[in-house]
């Protein structure tokens, strides 16, 4: 996370197919900041370097700053091609106790 504006989710399910790694693109990955709208994310699904699945995703985005500005959860959702929507949702609790205590990672 500390401040860099990309991150990467893994998970334990295929999200997406073989065509989306190899050009790099994901369906439908959208965020939502407690319980606000969703909004739309950059990223592609990536081959997971130690299952080998289609199973994480880069995110292009600052979500260390969604994480701070956050009062209870953050979402990540990736509505998967030919499949069912996945959302993973995060509680924020410690979060910024936890980046002070590295001094926001500087």
């Amino acid at each position: 996370m500390c401040g860099e504006y990309f991150d990467r989710l893994y998970t334990n399910v295929t999200l997406g197919t073989a065509k989306e790694v190899n050009d790099g693109t994901v369906g439908g990955l959208s965020y939502r900041i407690d319980a606000g709208a969703f909004k739309p994310l950059n990223g592609g699904l990536r081959l997971d370097a130690q299952t080998g699945k289609r199973s994480s995703v880069d995110i292009h985005a600052n979500v260390s700053h969604y994480f701070l500005t956050a009062q209870k959860s953050v979402t990540i959702r990736v509505n998967r091609t030919g499949s069912s929507v996945v959302g993973y949702t995060f509680p924020v609790k410690g979060v910024a106790e936890a980046f002070r205590a590295v001094n926001n990672c500087e």
